[in-house]
């Protein structure tokens, strides 16, 4: 193979794995799984945190959030609206010593290409007061939709779930 060719075929098959790279970076799924892991994030911390720094971690989720979002958990009252999800979020986060959650099997479902909906299994390892560890375990369905060109979650529910999960 001469110089020529060679450099030729290297050049394609960088640009055929750019393209693959740029594939898989747009593609929805990955923009979805992205939520999950930006929402861990923010409920993740290893100490207690003063109201201002809780407000701060759990505000980041704000481009992930539609406006006019719905939160169910459990039997308590539904949390409505983008500015209620966050405040509530850092008023769990601020009266925590320490939490860990991750989100496990998440499936992802297209009704059409603006809407999905979400299913996975959530856990969160929770320290008290007195230093006792508790986990609470919910499965967590989501609506997620496809607004100016991203995705946001609309309407989340979280219910318990009785049996351990993997």
């Amino acid at each position: 193979m001469s110089p020529r060719n060679a450099r030729i075929g290297a050049l394609l098959a960088f640009l055929a794995v750019v393209a693959a790279a740029c594939w898989w970076w747009t593609r929805p799924e990955r923009q979805i799984r992205a939520i999950l892991d930006d929402v861990a994030a923010a409920l993740t911390y290893d100490r207690g945190e003063s109201g201002l720094q809780a407000l701060a971690a759990v505000a980041a989720l704000e481009k992930h959030l539609a406006p006019l979002i719905s939160v169910q958990t459990g039997d308590a009252p539904s949390i409505e609206g983008r500015d209620a999800v966050i405040t509530a979020g850092a008023r769990w986060r601020a009266r925590t010593p320490a939490m860990r959650v991750r989100f496990l099997d998440p499936r992802i479902t297209f009704s059409d290409d603006r809407t999905a909906t979400l299913v996975a299994s959530a856990e969160a390892l929770v320290w008290t007061g007195t230093g006792e560890q508790r986990v609470d375990r919910r499965r967590v369905t989501a609506t997620i939709t496809r607004a100016a060109d991203r995705w946001v979650v609309s309407i989340a529910r979280a219910s318990p779930v009785s049996e351990p999960l993997p």
